[in-house]
C-alpha cells in the first residue's frame, strides 16, 4: 500500500490532539502548548516533504539533475558535452595573401566561427578548416552557406563560402541521459552484445538514435547504424560516422569487425482525413505521426497499421479519421530508416 504523506493540517490536528491527550486538559487558542504543537507540525511536515524529496532521488527514473548525473558517473555513462562544429570555408582573394589562423568569420545569425589552419591564396582562391568558436548544435552549417570576415584582412574579399560545417551538438539533455542511464541498467553490459554497440555509438556527443545487427557483413562482423536528431538531416556523414567507429574501436572485443553506417531515408507519407479537419487538429496529428516514427523507427523494422491508426485516433479533439496511405504496415529495408514525408489532406 503506498505511503501518502499527510497535510500540514493533518499534522497540525494530530499534534494538538497528542499534547491535549498527554496534558489531559484542552489545548486552548494562543495557549503556550498551542504554540509548540503548531511549531513542532511545521517542522515534522518539512521534513515529510524532505524525505518525500529525498524517495524521488534514490532511482533514475525520478532523480533530479544533481543525482541523475552521479547516477550515471556511477555506472560511468558521463553526460556527454557540447561538441564544436567543424570543416571548411573557402575564401577569394589575391595570390599570395596568407589567412591566418585564427581568422574569424561570421554567419548572418552572428554565429562565429574561427580558422583553425592557415592558407595562402593561389590561383585567386583558398581553403581553410575552421571550427565553430562556440560549442553546440547551432555552429552546423550547409554547404554552400555565405560567411563574411568578422574583421577585415588585406587581400581578402570580405565575403567566403563555407563547405560542410558539422560535428557540432549540444550538451545531452537531461532526459536523453536519463534514457541512457535506464537502458544501461536494463541492459548491463555483455562483452560485446549487440546491445553494447548501440550503447557505445549513443555515448558519442550528438548521436541520438542508435542500432546493432549481428553479422552484417558476415560472421564475426557487427553493423552499427544511427542518426543525430537535432541536426538537420539526421544522417550522419563521413566524419561523423568516422567518429563512431573510432569510439567503438578502442571498446570493441578484439575480434569483432564494426561496420558503422548511415541508414538511407525510407521516406513515409500519408493521406489521411480526420474530423474535426482544423488547422489546430492537423498540426497535432501530423506531431503525433512524427513522435510515432522517431520512437517506434529502426532500419529494417516494421511501423504497424494499427500503430499509425492509434496515433491518430488518440490526439485530443479528434472526432473521427479515414487513412489512405499507406494502405498496409510499413516496411523498412535493412538499411533504411522510416522517416516522416508528406501529409496529403483529403
Amino acid at each position: 500500500m503506498p505511503f501518502e504523506r499527510s497535510t500540514l493540517a493533518e499534522v497540525r490536528a494530530r499534534a494538538v490532539s497528542d499534547v491535549a491527550a498527554n496534558l489531559g486538559v484542552p489545548v486552548l487558542p494562543r495557549s503556550v502548548e498551542r504554540a509548540l504543537a503548531e511549531a513542532l507540525s511545521g517542522a515534522v511536515h518539512h521534513l515529510y516533504g524532505y524525505l518525500d524529496w529525498a524517495s524521488r532521488q534514490l532511482l533514475p527514473d525520478t532523480a533530479e539533475v544533481e543525482f541523475l548525473d552521479r547516477w550515471a558517473a556511477i555506472l560511468r555513462l558521463p553526460r556527454k558535452a557540447a561538441t564544436f562544429a567543424v570543416g571548411d570555408v573557402d575564401f577569394a582573394g589575391t595570390d599570395g595573401t596568407e589567412i591566418p589562423i585564427g581568422t574569424r568569420l561570421r554567419r548572418s545569425d552572428d554565429v562565429l566561427f574561427e580558422t583553425t589552419g592557415a592558407a595562402e591564396i593561389d590561383a585567386g582562391a583558398a581553403t581553410a578548416s575552421v571550427a565553430a568558436v562556440e560549442a553546440g548544435a547551432a555552429g552546423n552549417t550547409a554547404a554552400g552557406t555565405p560567411l563574411s570576415l568578422f574583421s577585415p584582412v588585406a587581400g581578402v574579399q570580405s565575403g567566403a563560402v563555407a563547405q560542410e560545417i558539422s560535428g557540432g551538438a549540444d550538451r545531452e539533455a537531461d532526459e536523453e541521459l536519463r534514457s541512457r542511464v535506464l537502458s544501461r541498467l536494463g541492459n548491463p553490459p555483455r562483452g560485446g552484445a549487440p546491445h553494447d554497440y548501440g550503447a557505445w555509438a549513443l555515448e558519442v556527443a550528438g548521436v541520438t538514435r542508435a542500432w546493432a545487427f549481428r553479422e552484417w557483413d558476415g560472421i564475426g562482423t557487427v553493423g552499427v547504424a544511427f542518426v543525430r536528431d537535432d541536426e538537420d538531416p539526421i544522417f550522419p556523414d563521413q566524419t561523423e560516422r568516422g567518429a563512431v567507429a573510432a569510439y567503438i574501436d578502442e571498446r570493441r572485443p578484439v575480434a569483432a569487425r564494426v561496420v558503422v553506417f548511415s541508414p538511407t531515408a525510407e521516406v513515409v507519407d500519408f493521406t489521411l482525413s480526420v474530423t474535426p479537419s482544423t488547422a489546430e487538429i492537423q498540426a497535432a496529428v501530423a506531431a503525433a505521426l512524427e513522435d510515432l516514427l522517431t520512437r517506434r523507427s529502426e532500419p529494417g523494422g516494421t511501423i504497424l497499421l494499427s500503430e499509425i491508426r492509434t496515433a491518430i485516433g488518440t490526439v485530443p479533439g479528434v472526432a473521427d479519421y479515414i487513412v489512405t496511405a499507406p494502405a498496409a504496415d510499413v516496411q523498412a529495408p535493412d538499411d533504411a530508416l522510416p522517416v516522416m514525408g508528406v501529409i496529403t489532406w483529403s
